[in-house]
């Protein structure tokens, strides 16, 4: 989706379906999701931003488990709160950080894919730990 450091055509066609699909809803859903299968890529991230200074923004990243090492981790400290979580059939790690500006996270691995998710909000982004759960669960197949 970008060449060069900059973002393609193919980018801003997505990003402008997702706008029209958010001005379009009705309803109370705050999300949308477009799989993008690319021919080849060991990573990709995708982000929300709102606000000029970035007072708000969601992050999520997929990585290929062939391109990382073979060992996923999760960094956290003592005063930090951790929990395991299911979601669809997978146990996923969540985190809502005590000092962080990420302040929560959510990770987990999806051996069928062959990929490791990571999704983190900032201390501004108010979604609960349930919202990011739902939000992981569009990105299980």
């Amino acid at each position: 989706m970008f060449q060069g450091g900059e973002p393609t055509k193919a980018y801003y066609d997505i990003q402008n379906e997702l706008i029209r699909k958010a001005e379009e809803s009705t309803g109370s859903k705050r999300i949308f999701v477009k799989e993008i299968k690319p021919p080849s890529a060991g990573s990709i991230s995708l982000s929300y931003v709102k606000g000029s200074d970035m007072e708000t923004s969601i992050s999520v990243i997929a990585t290929k488990r062939s391109a990382m090492n073979s060992k996923q981790e999760i960094h956290y400290a003592d005063k930090d709160h951790v929990e395991k979580v299911l979601a669809g059939g997978h146990e996923m790690i969540y985190v809502r950080y005590a000092d962080a500006y990420f302040n929560q996270g959510l990770a987990w691995v999806d051996e069928a894919q062959d990929l490791y998710y990571h999704i983190a909000l900032n201390s501004k982004a108010k979604l609960t730990k349930e919202n990011m759960i739902e939000i992981a669960e569009r990105f299980i197949n």
